[in-house]
């Protein structure tokens, strides 16, 4: 999803109809990566999931098979599957589709809602005691020099 290319929902709605028709089905619907020129073509995530979300509303079921907005990121692709409040925060709710460790598949996990974040290294926890799920949690302990 590029701004001032796509960025709009009924160019992906069309898109999907268009793939289906040639029997092609629509697989993922990635955002700007954090490379290049994404200053000028990134879009923030919350429009992002808007554009997705507009999208699939306008097409019927055999278009819907797209997941996004997502992000290929270090840890793994990461999929936000909406916006809703947890503990009266705004969060977006997010999840792997994919994970360098593959306990996290699925995971639900909650980023909190920023109206700029274009990327998922500018999002943070929703909450303090609840960490991105990167993996490092389940690492065996890192041995200390037994100072301090």
């Amino acid at each position: 999803m590029v701004r001032y290319v796509n960025d709009d929902s009924a160019v992906w709605a069309h898109m999907w109809q268009r793939m289906v028709e040639l029997g092609i089905h629509p697989y993922y619907a990635f955002v700007e990566r954090d490379t290049g020129a994404r200053n000028y073509f990134a879009i923030p995530l919350t429009r992002a999931l808007a554009v997705y979300q507009g999208a699939l509303r306008q097409v019927s079921g055999l278009a819907r098979t797209s997941r996004g907005p997502l992000m290929s990121a270090t840890p793994g692709k990461v999929v936000i599957h909406g916006e809703s409040h947890v503990a009266g925060r705004k969060v977006f709710v997010c999840s792997f589709l994919q994970a360098r460790q593959p306990d996290l598949v699925g995971q639900p996990f909650f980023a909190a809602w920023s109206p700029t974040a274009t990327w998922f290294d500018e999002l943070e926890p929703a909450f303090a005691d609840c960490p991105f799920p990167t993996g490092s949690e389940t690492a065996a302990p890192q041995e200390t020099s037994g100072r301090g």
